[in-house]
């Protein structure tokens, strides 16, 4: 169990990576910063990094890569499957 827990604390170190790039790019452009978005961007990275830790090779590192590039993968899975409209701006998904 230790191990789920420290995966998913690397999943969660890149998932914030992720968030830190995502609030810059915000700031920079005067949009406004969707908190909740990145909220759910690093349970969800925490969550994918917990699993490909233990699914791939037991690496920390993969599973901070995963954290990082999980919820990319997820949201263009959820938009190719159609459930949300390709139209959508990310701050109305």
């Amino acid at each position: 169990m230790k191990q789920y827990i420290v995966y998913a604390a690397w999943g969660a170190i890149g998932g914030a990576a992720r968030v830190v790039v995502g609030l810059l790019k915000a700031i920079r452009a005067g949009e406004r910063v969707n908190v909740g978005r990145a909220v759910a961007t690093l349970i969800l990275s925490a969550a994918v990094g917990a699993f490909a830790g233990v699914l791939v090779d037991r690496s920390p590192e993969m599973a901070s890569l995963a954290g990082y590039v999980g919820p990319d993968v997820i949201e263009g899975l959820v938009k190719a499957s159609g459930l949300v409209k390709q139209s959508q701006s990310r701050e109305e998904i």
